[in-house]
């Protein structure tokens, strides 16, 4: 996740999709993936991504609700949220 706070989110969406991969763990790097597409505006996929870190960590449920409501900040975003 190096590469997304030096402003490279494609490549380190990229590296983390391929370890997905490798590793056959479709839920690793969610909450990191999540965010990445959540900064590209990419909210299904964010959205999406963020409740699956919730399923597979559900000790940071908290955590992750509190970062997805301070992220998605228009009601057509929290709509999405709800909806999904």
């Amino acid at each position: 996740t190096l590469l997304l706070y030096r402003d490279k989110p494609q490549k380190a969406r990229e590296l983390l999709l391929i370890t997905r991969k490798k590793n056959g763990d479709s839920g690793l790097f969610a909450a990191e993936l999540g965010s990445i597409y959540l900064k590209n505006n990419e909210y299904q996929k964010g959205i999406d991504e963020f409740l699956l870190a919730m399923e597979n960590e559900p000790e940071k449920t908290e955590e992750y609700r509190n970062y997805l409501q301070n992220v998605l900040v228009t009601t057509e975003q929290m709509d999405l949220l709800e909806t999904t």
